[in-house]
């Protein structure tokens, strides 16, 4: 075990780390690669906040370490994204 603050810990495993919450019933984790990366998942679970520039497997693995009011609303968020019509520059097409 690498890091432990009472709700969150962080595991090292062989092709990286396992982000676990423990206040959660059954086995709540992700897997991540890069240690500062699960800190930053674990600081924005307890903040409950999602950053717009937060990359979609980010998005995914915070997720799966909640539950309740913050699961849902970044599940919404995911599938507000995944809907979202992307801009493209018609006149760059052009040249």
């Amino acid at each position: 075990m690498v890091h432990r603050d009472g709700i969150f810990e962080i595991i090292r495993v062989k092709n990286g780390y396992i982000v676990r919450n423990n206040a959660i019933k059954g086995f709540a984790h992700t897997h991540l690669k890069n240690y500062k990366t699960c800190l930053y998942v674990i600081q924005l679970s307890k903040e409950q906040r999602i950053p717009n520039d937060l990359p979609r497997y980010l998005k995914i693995s915070l997720m799966r370490i909640n539950d309740g009011e913050f699961h849902d609303k970044i599940e919404e968020h995911l599938h507000i994204e995944k809907t979202k019509q992307h801009y493209f520059n018609r006149c760059a097409l052009r040249s």
